[in-house]
């Protein structure tokens, strides 16, 4: 499940040797197996929700396409950036919390 392939060994009467064969990547960036680790105490078999390797995965790479302190934009653009701002929850940080806007009134 979520892209990771594993087979279980029973090595013992109390102990069980999982072997990871496969995992998944985020755009590009493969997870690592202790990310694996992180799954199992998660219970994620069980869960609907997206585990939160994945979810790391994914704020790791969100800022990088970003638009950054000091880029050119177009009037338009700027326009369709406070469109799409104004349907965010949480409109003036980015996905780790930092902050995504500036007062002007710092450059007057």
């Amino acid at each position: 499940k979520w892209g990771f392939s594993w087979t279980t060994v029973k090595t013992s009467t109390h102990t069980v040797e999982v072997q990871v064969s496969k995992v998944p990547s985020v755009f590009g960036i493969p997870l690592q197996v202790s990310d694996f680790s992180m799954l199992l105490s998660e219970d994620f078999v069980n869960s609907k929700m997206t585990p939160k390797c994945i979810r790391k995965g994914l704020k790791r790479r969100a800022c990088r396409g970003a638009i950054m302190f000091g880029d050119m934009l177009t009037e338009k653009e700027c326009i369709q950036m406070l469109n799409d701002l104004a349907k965010c929850d949480f409109p003036f940080q980015c996905a780790h919390g930092r902050p995504s806007v500036v007062p002007l009134a710092l450059f007057i």
